[in-house]
């Protein structure tokens, strides 16, 4: 090795922080520990080439030296080197689970997590008790936002788990569990920030632009987020908006295509609902509000809007319903809350009538007993 350390240090024993790094003794923190086989190699080890130089691409067709040959190389910092080597390994004995694993952490410092990840499954497919293969593929998820899956790994039954990473993945669920709460009080400012800081515990090969929340990009998801509330608000044109942003940064999501394609619809819903409504079309516009509530059972423009043709056609019942319905989602809907005071007032006049109708009839029943 470098002639600035006569020490030899030696290789973690995988039981912490997998992701980020457990070499001891003062050498490169940041990289994962590495797999030694039988032989627990240390830095110190040599197999050609001159120390601090780049060890060249050997013929041997000894998978186990080409190992630690790629091993030496991932000291040194050389990952696509040592990648190439473990490559080679992997060609010659593709079951050696310990190969998968080491070329996980050449992926790594490569900053390629996610084929990382699947390399750590595929180590973990080979052998399903590898600990130190379901501590770093954990983390890896971790990393990339995947938390449920994360844990799985991270708390591998029987064996005792990295406190720090549980901490980490502690940390991430909590804030998840508080943008939740948020969000089904539809306080959407406070939701978005709650999300926006999640602790970020990529390593530090790991890029933003990789991290997933729910299976989606993360910097997509409050745009995902902000298109549900605005369109249960009414805005329209603001949940078009995001849910385009959205689109824009994870274009293959499914989901976010799915709603994309739903407040298209329902904004077209609404358009149809209005211009029935202008012309006096009360019955058409309820059941062109009606196919928006399908799509979006949450809108609370709709529900307003559709208990406005109620009111028209004489159903102020089902048009104080519906402002109920508008109230749940939008507490301080002040137009929704004047028109199902005004409906209530039709409902309590009909009720009256109804009474002293029925008082007429039973005081002429009770004169003509006599």
């Amino acid at each position: 090795m470098a002639s600035r350390s006569t020490k030899t240090d030696v290789l973690g024993s995988g039981s912490v922080n997998y992701g980020h790094g457990s070499i001891m003794r003062g050498g490169l923190a940041s990289k994962p520990a590495l797999d030694n086989g039988p032989a627990n190699a240390t830095r110190g080890l040599m197999v050609g080439g001159e120390p601090g130089k780049r060890t060249g691409v050997s013929s041997s067709s000894d998978p186990e030296e080409l190992k630690k040959m790629g091993n030496d190389n991932y000291r040194k910092g050389h990952f696509a080197e040592a990648l190439s080597l473990y490559d080679k390994a992997i060609a010659i004995s593709p079951g050696n689970a310990a190969y998968h694993f080491n070329r996980a952490a050449a992926l790594m410092g490569l900053k390629r997590l996610v084929e990382a990840a699947r390399e750590c499954e595929e180590a973990i497919r080979l052998d399903p008790g590898y600990v130190r293969a379901h501590h770093r593929l954990g983390s890896l998820l971790l990393s990339l936002g995947q938390t449920e899956n994360a844990r799985k790994h991270i708390c591998f039954p029987g064996h005792q788990p990295d406190p720090l990473e549980v901490q980490k993945l502690q940390s991430v669920e909590k804030h998840l569990s508080k943008a939740e709460a948020l969000l089904k009080l539809y306080q959407l400012d406070d939701a978005i920030s709650a999300l926006l800081n999640i602790p970020k515990y990529a390593s530090a090969t790991s890029s933003r632009s990789q991290s997933k929340i729910f299976g989606m990009l993360f910097e997509a998801y409050p745009y995902f987020v902000r298109t549900q509330i605005e369109l249960a608000w009414g805005r329209f044109d603001s949940a078009l908006t995001a849910i385009e942003k959205a689109g824009e940064v994870d274009p293959r999501n499914v989901e976010i295509s799915i709603l994309l394609n739903n407040v298209r619809l329902v904004g077209r819903a609404r358009a149809r609902g209005n211009d029935l409504f202008k012309s006096e079309r009360f019955t058409e516009a309820c059941s062109a509000y009606g196919e928006g509530l399908r799509l979006d059972p949450s809108n609370s423009v709709l529900y307003c809007n559709r208990a406005a043709c109620w009111f028209k056609l004489g159903q102020w019942q089902w048009s104080v319903d519906d402002c109920n319905q508008a109230l749940r989602i939008q507490p301080n809907y002040t137009k929704a809350l004047l028109r199902r005071a005004a409906s209530n007032s039709k409902v309590e006049l009909v009720s009256l009538i109804a009474y002293f109708k029925m008082r007429d009839i039973f005081a002429l029943e009770v004169r003509f007993e006599f």
